[in-house]
């Protein structure tokens, strides 16, 4: 027979919720260091790269939401089952 500690599931997709709420927003925009053209190629590039890492990172981030919800739901239905 399988164990499950429901409270333990709760706190779990707490803990994954909580550290979502850490990550940064908004788009990070890389200034040239200087007024030259390879400066402004290169704050270009890592511009490009940071905002492809950022849509990178939120649909990670979707993917463990979705994961804690189902989380929860799990605890929540487990200590429904004890409980009644």
């Amino acid at each position: 027979m399988v164990t499950v500690d429901p409270v333990g599931l709760a706190s779990a997709a707490q803990r994954i919720t909580a550290e979502l709420g850490q990550l940064p927003s908004g788009e990070q925009v890389h200034p040239p260091l200087a007024g030259d053209g390879t400066s402004q190629g290169a704050a270009l590039r890592l511009t490009t790269a940071a905002a492809s890492l950022a849509a990178l990172i939120g649909e990670l981030a979707a993917g463990l939401a979705t994961t804690a919800a189902v989380l929860t739901g799990i605890g929540a239905g487990l200590l429904a089952a004890e409980i009644g």
